[in-house]
């Protein structure tokens, strides 16, 4: 009889054992997090956010397409997209005559053809029409440029057999979503990521609106090492990427015009201080610290103090 008792005295307190560690385990670690969202105030901290989106894009470059001049055997010599100085000798085609083929100025040499390379050309790009290699609900595209590899055993008289890129500069022309449109201007420095993930910074040269697309004429001038076999592709566009002091959405207010914050002074109570947004995104945005310079009504630049690191901020600006 004993032991059954001491056996159930046992169970009880390995349950009570249980109880207490799952208690410790939600004050340790689940109360701060749902607290955290519930608290009043915010604080300030240094941070980095950045905006993007998914985009399909053609790639424009300054390219020639030599023809075989007689069909034949073929010998290569240079390797698909290698940079080769004039005059080097790039293949042979051993037909009736033997015909070499030389480069005929400084440039990449490369096997893959699309039959587009006379048609998307950098005094062409700003006439393209981003439906017209899209589609729609109602069209397929009425383009499909796919670069395919030229190189054979034997060619036909006429056959393209490479292309000479002759420049180093090169443009992503970017279908941007009307949604996205507002986030590309001239001249604005990006990111654009490659399906393999590289990033390769870019300028936007241009940009035209076409229904519901913004062509965004993005030039390149860093070396992509697919870039000569490819035309068509989907890329991860990085509009902006900056630091500054992090902030959630909910917490941003507007007084007579101005956007500001309530920042908690030493006596508990809140006070508006303008702020300079410098990118947002669905939840957070990233404010200028500590001051920023604008003109005012008399044209002159001024210095405006806003927020510092560590400053208390009211969550949810409403609740003032």
């Amino acid at each position: 009889m004993k032991s059954k008792v001491g056996r159930n005295i046992s169970i009880f307190f390995c349950l009570l054992l249980i109880a207490a560690i799952a208690a410790l385990y939600v004050y340790i670690y689940a109360i701060p997090s749902i607290t955290g969202s519930l608290t009043e105030t915010a604080v300030l901290s240094y941070g980095r956010l950045s905006t993007s989106n998914e985009a399909k894009c053609l790639i424009i470059r300054t390219e020639k397409v030599i023809k075989a001049e007689s069909g034949g055997e073929t010998g290569y010599y240079i390797p698909e997209g290698e940079k080769t100085r004039k005059g080097v000798k790039v293949m042979d085609i051993y037909g009736s005559p033997r015909t070499s083929y030389f480069c005929e100025e400084t440039g990449f040499i490369s096997y893959y053809i699309d039959g587009y390379e006379d048609i998307l050309t950098p005094e062409t790009m700003e006439n393209i029409v981003p439906v017209a290699y899209l589609g729609d609900e109602e069209r397929e595209p009425a383009f499909k440029p796919e670069p395919t590899d030229r190189t054979a055993e034997t060619v036909e008289k006429g056959d393209p057999v490479f292309k000479l890129i002759t420049s180093d500069a090169w443009t992503v022309a970017a279908f941007i979503p009307s949604d996205y449109a507002n986030d590309y201007e001239w001249g604005q420095t990006v990111t654009v990521v490659f399906p393999d993930g590289v990033e390769i910074p870019g300028t936007i040269s241009s940009t035209v609106d076409r229904d519901d697309y913004l062509l965004a004429l993005i030039q390149i001038k860093r070396y992509y090492p697919d870039f000569a076999k490819i035309r068509m592709l989907d890329v991860t566009i990085i509009t902006r990427d900056s630091e500054g002091l992090i902030v959630p959405n909910s917490a941003l207010a507007e007084e007579d015009g101005q956007k500001g914050v309530y920042v908690k002074d030493i006596n508990g109570g809140y006070n508006f201080k303008r702020v300079k947004v410098i990118v947002t995104t669905e939840n957070e945005s990233l404010l200028v610290p500590d001051s920023f310079t604008e003109k005012n009504d008399k044209d002159e630049v001024v210095n405006v103090d806003t927020v510092r690191i560590y400053d208390e901020v009211l969550r949810n600006a409403e609740d003032k």
